[in-house]
């Protein structure tokens, strides 16, 4: 893996950091820092970082590639930069399918307070929204019916779950006409 992408996929890296800006609000500042880091030192040359510079480690580097991306050389752990790019490059993916880490100017990857309407903060907007959609408004009546029918299809077909130790309430278990649940029994 190190020869594919120190032979061919490294040369993209260049590009992808100089026409992309990421963003991010939350827990993935340090990835945020990385990239920059990375974009830092791209032009240079050598394996390793230099060993005055601060590469955020933590919230980057899976625990599984530490010992991959810290390498002893001359008597010092160093950062190997191939490795390191590759744990960063593997961070921001999946930061960025799960829209912790947007690409500003983007549509698809955009910031994910832009896909709500501005006013849907607001409980009297939503209404009117919900309608434009195309959708009823729901309330909570039909929201409970909802919930019921739905319970009652799940138990009907996972009537043994909860004998099987591994099953995992996500859920509490729906209760019968006379208060107590199916399973008490």
């Amino acid at each position: 893996m190190r020869q594919k992408y120190g032979h061919h996929y490294r040369q993209m890296l260049p590009l992808i950091l100089e026409h992309l800006t990421f963003r991010s609000e939350n827990r993935f500042q340090p990835l945020i820092e990385a990239l920059a880091v990375l974009q830092q030192y791209l032009g240079t040359k050598g394996p390793y970082f230099p060993a005055e510079e601060a590469v955020p480690l933590d919230g980057v580097v899976l625990p599984s590639w530490r010992d991959t991306v810290l390498e002893e050389h001359e008597g010092q752990i160093r950062i190997n930069r191939q490795y390191y790019e590759l744990c960063v490059l593997q961070r921001l993916e999946r930061a960025v399918k799960c829209k912790e880490v947007w690409v500003e100017g983007a549509y698809a990857f955009r910031n994910p307070s832009q896909d709500m309407p501005p006013d849907w903060q607001e409980e009297s907007q939503r209404g009117p929204i919900i309608r434009r959609w195309g959708n009823p408004a729901p309330s909570r009546r039909s929201w409970t019916r909802c919930v019921s029918s739905s319970r009652r299809r799940w138990y009907t077909s996972t009537a043994t779950c909860h004998r099987t130790p591994m099953c995992i309430w996500s859920n509490p278990p729906p209760t019968t006409s006379a208060g107590s649940s199916p399973w008490s029994a």
